[in-house]
């Protein structure tokens, strides 16, 4: 299996640079992007909650057909299965409220300092 973990990081921080920059150069079309994405990380959570229930739902249903015997491997399945959500809703959480501090941060970087 390869490891994308250097290629993620760095498209990661290349997005949160052009962002970041659009942001402070650019406030009002910044003002336009801010929609999109927050319709993407509101779709994107509200597709991990569904996931998770749904997965949540599914195990419950089918626990009366696994045999007893097997039910510590389903369970150490399940919780790989599962390892991503945690994070992933960390992950949406810091995006949004970052990206709305991009939206303040014209007004606090054109304050001047007290004398």
């Amino acid at each position: 299996m390869t490891d994308y973990t250097a290629p993620m990081v760095t498209a990661g921080v290349a997005a949160v640079s052009a962002i970041t920059f659009v942001a402070y150069k650019h406030p009002d079309g910044y003002q336009r992007l801010l929609w999109l994405f927050r319709v993407v990380l509101v779709l994107s959570f509200v597709g991990l909650a569904c996931w998770d229930i749904g997965s949540a739902r599914t195990v419950t249903i089918l626990s009366d057909f696994i045999e007893k015997s097997r039910w510590a491997e389903v369970t150490a399945k399940i919780a790989d299965w599962k390892n991503f959500v945690a994070p992933a809703a960390i992950t949406i959480g810091v995006a949004f409220v970052y990206l709305e501090f991009l939206q303040l941060l014209p007004m606090i970087l054109a304050e001047k300092k007290p004398d």
